[in-house]
């Protein structure tokens, strides 16, 4: 692979000849666009720090979840995250490579690229940078069903992000500090006894019908009531049952 042995020869180089050169401004490190196309940021615009800096990551070779899931789903949220992720091909090669690991660390020591899981992904990445995209919080929510469904997210993992994830409410807004969750008035048994949530002011919010809707993302399909049914399993703070509000004196 040619373009392996480009970056193989300048990492080998990169203290001796490279580091202070104009080849930092050449477009060098592939990656995969929002569109799914392939394109090149320079070694400069890896290195910088900061809010506006380009963020190329890599899955871990080790990890039973292939690239392209990563690749796949980041394409979704690329428009918040502002990160990517290298072709499935340029990272399956490196892999094979007799001193991958002379590659490896200069790609994080000095470019700014480093191995990231599905774990991560979704906690630090993507949990952060959804909280004013009410389709990309309703998109997170996909995310982890899909990747548990698969085995590439325990249950534990679950259902941790689970409990921290921003939610959107009927109202169309996202909410990610919150006391209880109350499901759709439609798929839930204290719609029978009230009109409307009574305890908004107290820190309860009602999930957006949204989330009853069969859906598509990533490639990966939802059907009609599946992902309710996944976070109540998942989310701590879900509650469908107006009994126990009852008892605790909170409807009168």
């Amino acid at each position: 692979d040619v373009y392996l042995e480009l970056l193989m020869f300048i990492a080998r180089r990169w203290s001796s000849k490279f580091k202070v050169s104009n080849i930092i401004n050449i477009p060098l490190i592939k990656y995969v666009a929002s569109d799914g196309i392939q394109s090149f940021f320079s070694l400069h615009e890896c290195r910088q720090l900061g809010a506006g800096a380009k963020r190329v990551k890599l899955a871990p070779s080790s990890s039973t979840c292939p690239c392209s899931w990563l690749i796949n789903w980041n394409n979704v949220f690329a428009c918040e995250t502002k990160q990517f992720f290298m072709p499935e091909s340029t990272q399956q090669a490196i892999s094979q490579l007799p001193d991958k690991y002379t590659l490896l660390d200069w790609l994080a020591k000095d470019v700014n690229i480093s191995t990231m899981n599905v774990y991560t992904f979704a906690n630090h990445v993507l949990c952060s940078s959804i909280n004013n995209n009410c389709k990309l919080a309703i998109a997170y929510a996909h995310f982890l069903y899909h990747s548990l469904s698969k085995g590439y997210l325990s249950s534990r993992e679950v259902d941790i992000l689970c409990s921290s994830m921003p939610l959107v409410d009927n109202y169309g807004h996202i909410t990610k500090s919150r006391k209880g969750v109350l499901l759709p008035a439609n798929v839930s048994r204290w719609a029978d006894l009230i009109v409307s949530n009574p305890w908004k002011n107290e820190g309860y919010v009602e999930l957006g019908k949204a989330y009853l809707n069969a859906s598509s993302y990533a490639g990966q399909n939802t059907s009609s009531r599946m992902l309710i049914d996944f976070l109540k399993r998942h989310g701590s703070d879900f509650t469908a049952e107006i009994l126990g509000m009852h008892k605790k004196g909170q409807l009168a």
